[in-house]
Protein backbone atom coordinates (compact mmCIF):
# COMPACT_ATOMS: atom_id res chain seq x y z
CA UNK A 1 0.00 0.00 0.00
CA UNK A 2 2.79 2.22 0.62
CA UNK A 3 4.33 1.63 -2.52
CA UNK A 4 1.17 2.63 -3.98
CA UNK A 5 0.98 5.83 -2.29
CA UNK A 6 4.78 7.19 -3.41
CA UNK A 7 4.90 5.67 -7.33
CA UNK A 8 4.23 7.81 -9.89
CA UNK A 9 2.68 4.75 -11.54
CA UNK A 10 1.11 2.03 -9.48
CA UNK A 11 -1.86 -0.28 -9.11
CA UNK A 12 -2.94 -2.11 -6.28
CA UNK A 13 -5.16 -5.37 -5.96
CA UNK A 14 -5.82 -8.50 -4.13
CA UNK A 15 -4.89 -12.03 -5.70
CA UNK A 16 -6.93 -13.27 -3.75
CA UNK A 17 -9.90 -11.39 -6.00
CA UNK A 18 -8.19 -10.97 -8.76
CA UNK A 19 -9.04 -13.19 -12.21
CA UNK A 20 -6.35 -13.40 -15.09
CA UNK A 21 -8.69 -10.77 -17.18
CA UNK A 22 -8.91 -8.44 -14.33
CA UNK A 23 -4.69 -8.61 -14.22
CA UNK A 24 -4.50 -8.51 -17.65
CA UNK A 25 -7.01 -7.46 -20.13
CA UNK A 26 -11.32 -8.12 -20.45
CA UNK A 27 -13.47 -8.04 -23.77
CA UNK A 28 -16.08 -5.48 -22.85
CA UNK A 29 -19.13 -5.13 -24.65
CA UNK A 30 -19.58 -2.02 -25.65
CA UNK A 31 -22.94 0.09 -24.85
CA UNK A 32 -22.87 2.18 -28.20
CA UNK A 33 -24.10 0.50 -31.90
CA UNK A 34 -26.83 -1.48 -30.33
CA UNK A 35 -24.55 -3.69 -27.98
CA UNK A 36 -22.66 -5.33 -31.01
CA UNK A 37 -19.18 -3.73 -30.30
CA UNK A 38 -16.57 -4.70 -27.88
CA UNK A 39 -14.32 -3.39 -26.75
CA UNK A 40 -10.53 -4.26 -24.47
CA UNK A 41 -10.67 -3.03 -20.50
CA UNK A 42 -7.24 -2.75 -19.21
CA UNK A 43 -6.36 -4.90 -16.29
CA UNK A 44 -4.13 -4.26 -13.58
CA UNK A 45 -0.84 -4.99 -14.86
CA UNK A 46 -1.61 -3.00 -18.30
CA UNK A 47 -2.42 -0.20 -16.14
CA UNK A 48 0.90 -0.51 -14.71
CA UNK A 49 2.64 -0.31 -17.69
CA UNK A 50 6.43 1.00 -17.02
CA UNK A 51 5.30 1.89 -13.10
CA UNK A 52 4.18 -0.86 -10.08
CA UNK A 53 1.54 -3.75 -9.79
CA UNK A 54 1.15 -4.24 -6.50
CA UNK A 55 -0.39 -7.44 -6.53
CA UNK A 56 -1.12 -8.90 -2.49
CA UNK A 57 -2.06 -12.52 -1.37
CA UNK A 58 -0.25 -14.23 -4.59
CA UNK A 59 -0.61 -17.70 -3.01
CA UNK A 60 -4.48 -17.43 -2.43
CA UNK A 61 -4.70 -16.50 -6.45
CA UNK A 62 -5.87 -19.59 -8.40
CA UNK A 63 -3.24 -21.10 -10.83
CA UNK A 64 -4.51 -20.83 -13.70
CA UNK A 65 -5.01 -16.71 -12.74
CA UNK A 66 -1.09 -16.90 -11.82
CA UNK A 67 -0.28 -17.95 -15.07
CA UNK A 68 -1.99 -14.79 -16.97
CA UNK A 69 0.89 -12.92 -14.80
CA UNK A 70 3.80 -15.03 -16.59
CA UNK A 71 3.96 -13.54 -20.10
CA UNK A 72 4.00 -10.15 -19.01
CA UNK A 73 6.52 -10.93 -16.28
CA UNK A 74 8.76 -13.04 -18.19
CA UNK A 75 8.68 -11.07 -21.89
CA UNK A 76 12.40 -10.09 -21.92
CA UNK A 77 13.62 -12.79 -23.50
CA UNK A 78 17.20 -14.20 -25.31
CA UNK A 79 17.59 -15.72 -29.05
CA UNK A 80 17.85 -19.67 -28.13
CA UNK A 81 21.64 -19.75 -29.58
CA UNK A 82 22.84 -17.03 -26.94
CA UNK A 83 25.61 -18.30 -24.61
CA UNK A 84 24.97 -17.99 -21.01
CA UNK A 85 27.64 -18.28 -18.79
CA UNK A 86 26.38 -20.00 -15.48
CA UNK A 87 28.42 -19.84 -12.08
CA UNK A 88 29.75 -23.21 -11.93
CA UNK A 89 31.46 -22.28 -15.34
CA UNK A 90 29.31 -24.22 -17.79
CA UNK A 91 28.94 -22.15 -21.11
CA UNK A 92 25.42 -23.44 -22.49
CA UNK A 93 23.18 -22.50 -24.98
CA UNK A 94 20.21 -21.19 -23.57
CA UNK A 95 17.47 -22.77 -25.32
CA UNK A 96 18.93 -25.86 -25.61
CA UNK A 97 19.84 -25.68 -22.19
CA UNK A 98 15.92 -24.95 -20.96
CA UNK A 99 14.77 -27.42 -23.42
CA UNK A 100 16.57 -30.25 -21.84
CA UNK A 101 15.16 -28.82 -18.09
CA UNK A 102 11.19 -29.16 -19.45
CA UNK A 103 11.49 -32.88 -21.84
CA UNK A 104 13.00 -34.06 -18.37
CA UNK A 105 10.08 -32.97 -15.54
CA UNK A 106 7.59 -32.60 -18.41
CA UNK A 107 4.86 -32.53 -15.57
CA UNK A 108 6.29 -30.16 -13.31
CA UNK A 109 6.27 -27.23 -16.60
CA UNK A 110 3.89 -24.80 -15.97
CA UNK A 111 1.34 -23.11 -19.01
CA UNK A 112 1.01 -19.47 -19.35
CA UNK A 113 -0.22 -16.94 -22.05
CA UNK A 114 2.23 -17.94 -24.73
CA UNK A 115 4.87 -19.57 -22.75
CA UNK A 116 6.21 -22.32 -20.63
CA UNK A 117 7.83 -21.68 -17.21
CA UNK A 118 9.91 -24.81 -14.82
CA UNK A 119 11.12 -24.33 -11.06
CA UNK A 120 14.74 -24.78 -10.77
CA UNK A 121 17.11 -25.31 -8.04
CA UNK A 122 20.70 -26.03 -8.54
CA UNK A 123 21.39 -23.76 -11.74
CA UNK A 124 23.39 -19.96 -10.55
CA UNK A 125 24.16 -16.99 -12.93
CA UNK A 126 26.25 -14.33 -12.24
CA UNK A 127 24.75 -10.80 -11.74
CA UNK A 128 25.87 -7.22 -11.17
CA UNK A 129 24.38 -5.04 -8.45
CA UNK A 130 24.36 -1.94 -9.69
CA UNK A 131 23.81 -0.17 -6.30
CA UNK A 132 26.89 -1.61 -5.19
CA UNK A 133 28.71 -2.21 -8.08
CA UNK A 134 29.46 -5.56 -7.19
CA UNK A 135 29.66 -8.74 -9.23
CA UNK A 136 28.13 -11.89 -7.07
CA UNK A 137 26.83 -15.31 -7.86
CA UNK A 138 23.13 -15.91 -7.67
CA UNK A 139 20.51 -18.58 -7.71
CA UNK A 140 17.89 -19.44 -10.62
CA UNK A 141 14.31 -20.48 -9.39
CA UNK A 142 12.42 -20.99 -12.84
CA UNK A 143 13.64 -20.74 -16.43
CA UNK A 144 10.87 -19.99 -19.21
CA UNK A 145 10.27 -19.82 -23.23
CA UNK A 146 8.12 -17.93 -25.13
CA UNK A 147 7.12 -17.67 -28.28
CA UNK A 148 9.23 -16.21 -30.98
CA UNK A 149 8.48 -12.80 -32.08
CA UNK A 150 8.87 -11.77 -35.60
CA UNK A 151 12.50 -9.78 -35.16
CA UNK A 152 15.13 -9.77 -32.89
CA UNK A 153 17.83 -7.46 -31.89
CA UNK A 154 21.13 -7.67 -32.07
CA UNK A 155 23.69 -5.55 -30.17
CA UNK A 156 26.82 -5.73 -30.38
CA UNK A 157 29.97 -4.40 -27.75
CA UNK A 158 33.34 -2.89 -28.19
CA UNK A 159 34.65 -5.85 -27.09
CA UNK A 160 33.86 -8.01 -29.75
CA UNK A 161 30.90 -9.85 -27.77
CA UNK A 162 27.16 -9.60 -29.30
CA UNK A 163 23.77 -10.69 -27.85
CA UNK A 164 20.72 -11.45 -29.78
CA UNK A 165 17.20 -10.72 -27.89
CA UNK A 166 13.96 -9.87 -28.38
CA UNK A 167 13.01 -6.16 -29.25
CA UNK A 168 11.85 -5.08 -25.60
CA UNK A 169 15.00 -7.19 -23.90
CA UNK A 170 16.09 -4.03 -20.84
CA UNK A 171 19.42 -3.17 -21.57
CA UNK A 172 21.77 -1.56 -18.85
CA UNK A 173 23.12 2.06 -20.21
CA UNK A 174 24.55 4.81 -19.03
CA UNK A 175 21.99 7.65 -18.80
CA UNK A 176 23.63 10.96 -17.60
CA UNK A 177 25.52 9.46 -14.72
CA UNK A 178 23.23 7.09 -14.04
CA UNK A 179 22.90 3.71 -14.82
CA UNK A 180 19.26 2.91 -16.51
CA UNK A 181 17.50 0.43 -18.54
CA UNK A 182 16.46 0.71 -22.25
CA UNK A 183 14.58 -1.22 -24.74
CA UNK A 184 17.32 -3.13 -26.86
CA UNK A 185 15.31 -1.81 -29.97
CA UNK A 186 15.09 1.55 -28.66
CA UNK A 187 19.07 1.65 -28.04
CA UNK A 188 21.44 3.57 -29.83
CA UNK A 189 24.82 3.29 -30.92
CA UNK A 190 27.25 4.97 -29.17
CA UNK A 191 25.98 4.32 -26.04
CA UNK A 192 28.00 2.79 -23.34
CA UNK A 193 27.02 -0.12 -21.16
CA UNK A 194 28.49 -1.11 -17.79
CA UNK A 195 30.15 -4.86 -17.28
CA UNK A 196 31.88 -6.08 -14.49
CA UNK A 197 35.82 -6.27 -14.11
CA UNK A 198 36.10 -9.47 -12.80
CA UNK A 199 33.94 -12.53 -12.38
CA UNK A 200 33.79 -14.21 -9.37
CA UNK A 201 35.96 -17.81 -8.79
CA UNK A 202 35.33 -20.63 -6.47
CA UNK A 203 36.78 -21.33 -3.31
CA UNK A 204 35.03 -24.82 -2.73
CA UNK A 205 37.21 -27.83 -4.87
CA UNK A 206 35.57 -28.96 -8.32
CA UNK A 207 34.78 -33.09 -8.06
CA UNK A 208 36.03 -35.03 -11.09
CA UNK A 209 34.05 -38.04 -12.03
CA UNK A 210 35.81 -41.35 -11.63
CA UNK A 211 36.49 -44.18 -14.70
CA UNK A 212 36.11 -47.98 -13.19
CA UNK A 213 38.79 -50.33 -14.54
CA UNK A 214 37.88 -52.28 -17.46
CA UNK A 215 38.94 -55.67 -18.14
CA UNK A 216 42.95 -55.17 -19.27
CA UNK A 217 43.33 -52.39 -20.00
CA UNK A 218 46.11 -50.22 -17.93
CA UNK A 219 45.45 -48.65 -14.87
CA UNK A 220 46.55 -45.18 -13.67
CA UNK A 221 46.32 -42.30 -11.56
CA UNK A 222 42.83 -40.36 -11.88
CA UNK A 223 42.35 -37.42 -9.94
CA UNK A 224 39.41 -36.90 -7.99
CA UNK A 225 39.27 -32.80 -8.09
CA UNK A 226 40.73 -30.12 -10.24
CA UNK A 227 44.53 -28.74 -9.69
CA UNK A 228 46.92 -26.17 -10.79
CA UNK A 229 48.76 -28.68 -12.53
CA UNK A 230 46.08 -30.75 -14.22
CA UNK A 231 44.59 -27.17 -15.40
CA UNK A 232 47.56 -25.97 -17.40
CA UNK A 233 47.83 -29.46 -18.38
CA UNK A 234 44.37 -28.97 -20.00
CA UNK A 235 45.78 -25.52 -21.13
CA UNK A 236 48.93 -27.15 -23.10
CA UNK A 237 45.73 -29.57 -24.80
CA UNK A 238 43.72 -27.04 -25.62
CA UNK A 239 46.05 -25.28 -27.50
CA UNK A 240 48.10 -27.96 -28.92
CA UNK A 241 46.50 -31.02 -28.00
CA UNK A 242 44.83 -33.94 -29.69
CA UNK A 243 43.02 -37.28 -29.02
CA UNK A 244 42.25 -40.32 -30.94
CA UNK A 245 40.05 -43.89 -30.70
CA UNK A 246 40.76 -46.15 -33.41
CA UNK A 247 39.89 -49.57 -32.97
CA UNK A 248 41.93 -50.86 -29.15
CA UNK A 249 43.93 -47.40 -29.48
CA UNK A 250 43.25 -44.78 -27.24
CA UNK A 251 45.43 -41.81 -26.17
CA UNK A 252 45.93 -37.94 -25.85
CA UNK A 253 48.73 -36.04 -27.13
CA UNK A 254 50.38 -32.86 -27.38
CA UNK A 255 52.44 -31.76 -30.28
CA UNK A 256 55.38 -28.89 -29.93
CA UNK A 257 58.74 -27.68 -31.13
CA UNK A 258 59.75 -26.34 -27.94
CA UNK A 259 61.76 -28.97 -26.01
CA UNK A 260 61.35 -26.48 -22.68
CA UNK A 261 57.68 -27.15 -23.23
CA UNK A 262 57.46 -30.38 -24.02
CA UNK A 263 59.53 -31.44 -20.90
CA UNK A 264 57.24 -29.55 -18.95
CA UNK A 265 53.95 -31.77 -20.50
CA UNK A 266 56.11 -35.07 -19.66
CA UNK A 267 56.24 -33.54 -16.36
CA UNK A 268 53.02 -32.69 -14.99
CA UNK A 269 51.34 -35.98 -17.25
CA UNK A 270 53.45 -37.81 -14.56
CA UNK A 271 52.90 -36.24 -11.53
CA UNK A 272 49.63 -36.26 -12.31
CA UNK A 273 48.37 -39.74 -14.02
CA UNK A 274 51.58 -41.18 -13.25
CA UNK A 275 52.46 -41.86 -17.21
CA UNK A 276 55.36 -41.33 -19.58
CA UNK A 277 54.92 -40.76 -22.95
CA UNK A 278 55.67 -42.29 -26.31
CA UNK A 279 57.40 -39.56 -28.54
CA UNK A 280 57.37 -39.25 -32.88
CA UNK A 281 59.02 -36.57 -34.46
CA UNK A 282 58.05 -35.70 -37.87
CA UNK A 283 60.30 -34.17 -41.17
CA UNK A 284 59.12 -30.57 -39.69
CA UNK A 285 60.91 -31.14 -36.22
CA UNK A 286 57.92 -31.30 -35.08
CA UNK A 287 57.30 -33.73 -31.51
CA UNK A 288 54.27 -34.88 -30.72
CA UNK A 289 54.01 -36.77 -27.43
CA UNK A 290 51.45 -39.72 -26.89
CA UNK A 291 50.15 -40.81 -24.01
CA UNK A 292 47.95 -44.10 -24.84
CA UNK A 293 45.47 -45.61 -22.44
CA UNK A 294 42.33 -46.12 -23.15
CA UNK A 295 40.97 -45.75 -19.29
CA UNK A 296 42.78 -41.99 -19.54
CA UNK A 297 40.69 -41.32 -23.00
CA UNK A 298 37.70 -42.43 -21.27
CA UNK A 299 38.14 -40.23 -18.25
CA UNK A 300 39.30 -37.24 -20.41
CA UNK A 301 36.28 -37.58 -22.50
CA UNK A 302 33.70 -37.66 -19.21
CA UNK A 303 35.46 -34.96 -17.67
CA UNK A 304 36.31 -32.49 -20.30
CA UNK A 305 34.44 -33.65 -23.38
CA UNK A 306 35.30 -29.64 -25.19
CA UNK A 307 39.27 -30.26 -25.28
CA UNK A 308 38.80 -33.64 -26.91
CA UNK A 309 37.43 -32.23 -30.12
CA UNK A 310 39.29 -30.95 -32.84
CA UNK A 311 40.61 -27.67 -33.37
CA UNK A 312 37.29 -26.08 -34.88
CA UNK A 313 35.15 -26.81 -31.87
CA UNK A 314 37.71 -27.31 -28.99
CA UNK A 315 36.18 -25.77 -25.57
CA UNK A 316 37.34 -24.86 -22.27
CA UNK A 317 35.58 -27.29 -19.74
CA UNK A 318 32.66 -25.90 -17.72
CA UNK A 319 34.93 -27.26 -14.87
CA UNK A 320 37.83 -25.40 -15.26
CA UNK A 321 35.39 -22.14 -16.02
CA UNK A 322 33.98 -22.98 -12.35
CA UNK A 323 37.32 -23.59 -10.52
CA UNK A 324 39.94 -21.36 -8.36
CA UNK A 325 41.45 -18.35 -9.58
CA UNK A 326 44.61 -20.31 -9.34
CA UNK A 327 43.77 -22.84 -11.42
CA UNK A 328 42.61 -20.55 -14.24
CA UNK A 329 45.65 -18.90 -14.15
CA UNK A 330 47.40 -22.25 -14.94
CA UNK A 331 45.26 -23.08 -17.67
CA UNK A 332 46.29 -19.85 -19.34
CA UNK A 333 49.89 -20.05 -18.75
CA UNK A 334 49.57 -23.69 -20.06
CA UNK A 335 47.51 -22.34 -23.13
CA UNK A 336 49.60 -19.48 -23.79
CA UNK A 337 52.61 -21.49 -23.89
CA UNK A 338 51.27 -23.77 -25.93
CA UNK A 339 49.91 -21.17 -28.73
CA UNK A 340 52.35 -19.94 -30.70
CA UNK A 341 51.09 -17.33 -32.13
CA UNK A 342 49.87 -15.34 -28.72
CA UNK A 343 52.63 -13.06 -29.24
CA UNK A 344 53.08 -11.40 -32.43
CA UNK A 345 51.79 -8.04 -34.50
CA UNK A 346 48.39 -7.85 -35.47
CA UNK A 347 49.04 -7.75 -39.08
CA UNK A 348 51.94 -10.03 -39.49
CA UNK A 349 52.57 -13.54 -41.14
CA UNK A 350 55.02 -14.70 -38.66
CA UNK A 351 55.35 -18.57 -39.17
CA UNK A 352 54.47 -21.42 -36.29
CA UNK A 353 56.65 -20.85 -33.23
CA UNK A 354 58.06 -17.41 -34.45
CA UNK A 355 55.76 -15.30 -32.52
CA UNK A 356 57.10 -12.07 -30.86
CA UNK A 357 58.77 -10.47 -33.47
CA UNK A 358 57.57 -6.47 -34.04
CA UNK A 359 55.15 -7.52 -31.47
CA UNK A 360 52.32 -4.65 -30.81
CA UNK A 361 49.42 -7.55 -29.34
CA UNK A 362 48.85 -10.32 -27.07
CA UNK A 363 46.65 -12.86 -28.23
CA UNK A 364 45.17 -16.23 -27.78
CA UNK A 365 44.40 -17.14 -31.71
CA UNK A 366 41.95 -20.27 -32.23
CA UNK A 367 39.59 -21.40 -34.87
CA UNK A 368 36.90 -21.44 -32.44
CA UNK A 369 34.28 -18.30 -32.04
CA UNK A 370 33.16 -20.08 -28.94
CA UNK A 371 36.73 -20.73 -27.66
CA UNK A 372 37.99 -17.08 -27.92
CA UNK A 373 34.96 -16.48 -25.82
CA UNK A 374 36.07 -18.98 -23.17
CA UNK A 375 39.37 -17.71 -23.42
CA UNK A 376 37.66 -13.76 -22.35
CA UNK A 377 36.20 -15.19 -19.45
CA UNK A 378 38.69 -17.21 -18.08
CA UNK A 379 40.54 -13.97 -18.50
CA UNK A 380 38.12 -12.21 -16.81
CA UNK A 381 37.72 -14.42 -14.30
CA UNK A 382 41.52 -12.86 -13.33
CA UNK A 383 40.53 -9.07 -13.78
CA UNK A 384 42.12 -9.30 -16.97
CA UNK A 385 40.12 -7.37 -19.54
CA UNK A 386 40.01 -8.62 -23.52
CA UNK A 387 38.02 -8.00 -27.00
CA UNK A 388 37.43 -10.79 -29.82
CA UNK A 389 38.43 -10.07 -33.41
CA UNK A 390 37.82 -11.89 -36.06
CA UNK A 391 40.83 -12.13 -38.40
CA UNK A 392 39.07 -12.54 -42.46
CA UNK A 393 42.54 -13.67 -43.64
CA UNK A 394 43.61 -16.36 -41.50
CA UNK A 395 39.72 -17.45 -40.92
CA UNK A 396 40.66 -17.05 -37.07
CA UNK A 397 39.35 -15.55 -34.11
CA UNK A 398 41.70 -14.23 -32.01
CA UNK A 399 40.91 -13.08 -28.07
CA UNK A 400 43.36 -9.75 -27.83
CA UNK A 401 44.12 -8.60 -24.25
CA UNK A 402 43.56 -4.61 -23.67
CA UNK A 403 46.08 -2.51 -23.35
CA UNK A 404 45.53 -1.64 -19.86
CA UNK A 405 45.47 -5.43 -18.48
CA UNK A 406 48.39 -5.62 -20.63
CA UNK A 407 51.03 -5.58 -17.51
CA UNK A 408 48.81 -7.67 -15.19
CA UNK A 409 48.28 -10.51 -17.79
CA UNK A 410 52.14 -10.85 -18.41
CA UNK A 411 52.39 -11.28 -14.55
CA UNK A 412 50.35 -13.89 -14.53
CA UNK A 413 50.32 -15.56 -17.85
CA UNK A 414 53.58 -15.30 -19.59
CA UNK A 415 55.90 -17.88 -17.88
CA UNK A 416 59.44 -16.05 -17.16
CA UNK A 417 61.25 -19.52 -18.82
CA UNK A 418 59.12 -18.64 -22.37
CA UNK A 419 61.40 -17.39 -24.89
CA UNK A 420 58.75 -14.48 -25.32
CA UNK A 421 59.13 -13.19 -22.05
CA UNK A 422 61.16 -10.80 -22.48
CA UNK A 423 59.73 -9.47 -25.51
CA UNK A 424 56.28 -9.58 -23.57
CA UNK A 425 57.65 -7.74 -20.99
CA UNK A 426 59.03 -4.76 -23.54
CA UNK A 427 55.86 -4.52 -24.88
CA UNK A 428 53.77 -4.26 -21.17
CA UNK A 429 56.35 -1.06 -20.72
CA UNK A 430 55.53 0.03 -24.03
CA UNK A 431 51.62 -0.41 -23.46
CA UNK A 432 51.74 1.34 -19.82
CA UNK A 433 53.55 4.15 -21.71
CA UNK A 434 50.88 4.54 -24.61
CA UNK A 435 47.68 6.65 -23.76
CA UNK A 436 44.81 4.24 -24.37
CA UNK A 437 40.96 4.92 -24.58
CA UNK A 438 39.72 1.55 -23.87
CA UNK A 439 39.17 1.47 -20.14
CA UNK A 440 36.68 4.96 -20.17
CA UNK A 441 34.16 6.11 -18.60
CA UNK A 442 31.12 7.55 -20.32
CA UNK A 443 31.23 11.19 -21.62
CA UNK A 444 28.51 11.67 -18.69
CA UNK A 445 31.63 11.48 -16.51
CA UNK A 446 33.25 14.37 -17.91
CA UNK A 447 30.42 16.26 -17.55
CA UNK A 448 30.21 15.60 -13.82
CA UNK A 449 33.59 16.57 -13.32
CA UNK A 450 32.68 19.64 -14.66
CA UNK A 451 29.98 20.02 -12.54
CA UNK A 452 31.92 19.18 -9.37
CA UNK A 453 34.55 21.52 -10.27
CA UNK A 454 31.56 24.85 -10.43
CA UNK A 455 30.34 23.40 -7.29
CA UNK A 456 33.84 23.83 -5.56
CA UNK A 457 34.28 27.01 -7.22
CA UNK A 458 37.47 25.61 -9.30
CA UNK A 459 37.98 27.32 -12.59
CA UNK A 460 37.05 25.37 -15.80
CA UNK A 461 40.11 24.96 -17.93
CA UNK A 462 38.24 23.43 -20.91
CA UNK A 463 39.97 19.83 -20.30
CA UNK A 464 36.86 17.87 -20.13
CA UNK A 465 34.86 19.81 -23.08
CA UNK A 466 35.88 17.79 -25.95
CA UNK A 467 34.39 15.07 -24.37
CA UNK A 468 31.14 16.24 -23.49
CA UNK A 469 30.71 18.10 -27.13
CA UNK A 470 32.38 14.72 -28.82
CA UNK A 471 31.00 11.97 -27.31
CA UNK A 472 33.90 9.92 -26.31
CA UNK A 473 34.85 7.98 -22.95
CA UNK A 474 36.85 9.42 -20.45
CA UNK A 475 39.77 7.28 -18.92
CA UNK A 476 39.35 5.91 -16.07
CA UNK A 477 43.30 6.85 -14.83
CA UNK A 478 41.90 10.34 -15.68
CA UNK A 479 38.92 10.27 -13.37
CA UNK A 480 41.08 9.40 -10.02
CA UNK A 481 43.88 11.60 -10.78
CA UNK A 482 40.91 14.50 -11.34
CA UNK A 483 38.59 13.48 -8.33
CA UNK A 484 41.71 13.63 -5.96
CA UNK A 485 42.65 17.67 -6.50
CA UNK A 486 38.80 17.86 -5.83
CA UNK A 487 38.62 15.82 -2.44
CA UNK A 488 41.62 18.01 -1.80
CA UNK A 489 39.92 21.42 -2.62
CA UNK A 490 36.71 20.33 -0.56
CA UNK A 491 38.56 19.69 2.44
CA UNK A 492 40.41 22.86 2.32
CA UNK A 493 37.37 24.86 2.01
CA UNK A 494 35.79 22.91 5.06
CA UNK A 495 38.86 23.99 7.30
CA UNK A 496 38.75 27.38 5.93
CA UNK A 497 35.14 28.21 6.83
CA UNK A 498 35.60 28.03 10.66
CA UNK A 499 37.50 31.52 10.39
CA UNK A 500 34.55 33.35 8.43
CA UNK A 501 33.21 35.94 9.96
CA UNK A 502 31.49 38.07 6.88
CA UNK A 503 29.70 36.80 3.93
CA UNK A 504 31.89 38.07 1.59
CA UNK A 505 35.19 35.86 3.50
CA UNK A 506 32.19 32.52 2.97
CA UNK A 507 32.27 33.40 -0.88
CA UNK A 508 35.95 33.63 -1.48
CA UNK A 509 36.80 31.11 0.40
CA UNK A 510 34.30 28.72 -1.76
CA UNK A 511 35.29 30.45 -4.80
CA UNK A 512 31.56 31.16 -5.79
CA UNK A 513 29.83 34.13 -7.75
CA UNK A 514 27.40 36.34 -6.36
CA UNK A 515 25.36 34.21 -8.48
CA UNK A 516 26.22 31.22 -7.30
CA UNK A 517 25.83 32.14 -3.70
CA UNK A 518 22.03 33.71 -4.51
CA UNK A 519 21.31 30.35 -6.01
CA UNK A 520 21.42 28.42 -2.87
CA UNK A 521 20.22 30.77 -0.34
CA UNK A 522 16.14 30.82 -0.47
CA UNK A 523 14.57 34.21 -0.97
CA UNK A 524 17.80 36.16 -2.15
CA UNK A 525 18.83 37.64 -5.10
CA UNK A 526 22.26 38.22 -6.63
CA UNK A 527 22.66 42.12 -5.98
CA UNK A 528 20.94 41.45 -2.29
CA UNK A 529 24.19 39.13 -1.89
CA UNK A 530 26.22 42.45 -3.11
CA UNK A 531 24.75 44.77 -1.40
CA UNK A 532 24.87 42.69 1.83
CA UNK A 533 29.12 42.88 1.08
CA UNK A 534 28.98 46.44 0.64
CA UNK A 535 27.71 46.86 4.04
CA UNK A 536 24.38 47.24 3.03
CA UNK A 537 21.20 46.01 5.70
CA UNK A 538 21.65 45.39 9.60
CA UNK A 539 24.51 44.16 11.10
CA UNK A 540 22.08 41.44 12.55
CA UNK A 541 20.40 40.76 8.71
CA UNK A 542 24.31 40.13 7.29
CA UNK A 543 25.31 37.83 10.10
CA UNK A 544 21.77 36.03 9.29
CA UNK A 545 22.74 35.97 5.61
CA UNK A 546 26.85 34.94 6.22
CA UNK A 547 25.38 31.99 8.55
CA UNK A 548 23.10 30.82 5.84
CA UNK A 549 25.84 31.25 3.44
CA UNK A 550 28.28 28.93 5.65
CA UNK A 551 25.58 26.54 5.85
CA UNK A 552 24.56 26.49 1.78
CA UNK A 553 28.61 25.81 1.59
CA UNK A 554 28.81 22.87 3.84
CA UNK A 555 25.73 21.13 2.25
CA UNK A 556 27.48 21.35 -0.77
CA UNK A 557 30.84 20.40 0.01
CA UNK A 558 28.75 17.05 1.74
CA UNK A 559 26.94 16.88 -1.54
CA UNK A 560 30.12 17.18 -3.65
CA UNK A 561 31.53 14.33 -1.35
CA UNK A 562 28.90 12.14 -2.52
CA UNK A 563 29.27 12.94 -5.55
CA UNK A 564 32.91 12.02 -5.53
CA UNK A 565 32.61 9.29 -4.09
CA UNK A 566 29.37 7.79 -6.71
CA UNK A 567 31.76 8.90 -9.85
CA UNK A 568 35.13 7.13 -8.14
CA UNK A 569 32.21 3.91 -7.54
CA UNK A 570 31.75 3.97 -11.11
CA UNK A 571 35.33 3.01 -11.81
CA UNK A 572 34.46 0.04 -10.01
CA UNK A 573 32.51 -1.45 -13.21
CA UNK A 574 34.04 -1.29 -17.10
CA UNK A 575 31.97 0.64 -19.55
CA UNK A 576 31.86 -0.67 -23.33
CA UNK A 577 30.24 1.19 -25.76
CA UNK A 578 27.91 0.13 -28.47
CA UNK A 579 29.02 0.29 -31.89
CA UNK A 580 26.14 -1.49 -33.61
CA UNK A 581 22.44 -2.44 -33.18
CA UNK A 582 20.94 -4.45 -35.96
CA UNK A 583 17.36 -5.82 -36.38
CA UNK A 584 16.98 -9.68 -36.73
CA UNK A 585 14.90 -11.04 -39.28
CA UNK A 586 12.86 -14.42 -37.70
CA UNK A 587 14.27 -16.35 -40.47
CA UNK A 588 16.83 -18.66 -42.08
CA UNK A 589 19.64 -19.43 -39.12
CA UNK A 590 17.96 -17.22 -37.00
CA UNK A 591 14.05 -18.73 -36.95
CA UNK A 592 13.26 -20.40 -33.68
CA UNK A 593 10.10 -21.48 -32.10
CA UNK A 594 10.80 -19.93 -28.83
CA UNK A 595 12.94 -18.24 -26.86
CA UNK A 596 14.35 -17.54 -23.55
Amino acid sequence: QYIREIAPRSVYTSGKGSSSAGLTAAAVRDDFGEGQQWTLEAGALVLADQGIAAVDELDKMRSEDQSAMHEALEQQSYHPNSEVLLSDGRRVEIGPFVDSMMDARADEVVDGVGCEILPVDEVGVHTVDIDENEVEKVPVDRVSRHEAPEEFVRVSFSNGRSVTVTPEHPMFVDSDGEVGTVDAADLSEGEYVPAPRKLPNSAVPVSLEDKAHRGKERDIDLPTEMSPDLAEILGLLTAEGHSYSGGRTHEIGFSNQDERLLARAGRLMNDVFGLDSTDVVNAAGTTTKRWVSTKLYRWFESNFPGVMRKSPEKRIPGALLGASEEEIRRFLVGAFAGDSEALRAPDSRTQSGDGGVESEAMSFSTACHGLAEDYADALLKLGIASRIHHDSAEDSWKTYVMGDSTEQFVDAVVDPADDRYEKAQAFAERSNATERHHDVLPPSAAEELRSLKRLLGVPLDGRFRPNVDEGYGVQISTVREAVEPLRDRAETVRSELDAVTMLSEARDVVGWSGRQLAERLPGITTSAVHYAENGGYTTQERNSMRTAAVDAIIDALDTAERRLDDLESRCDLRSYRVPEVEPVQHEGDDACAWVY
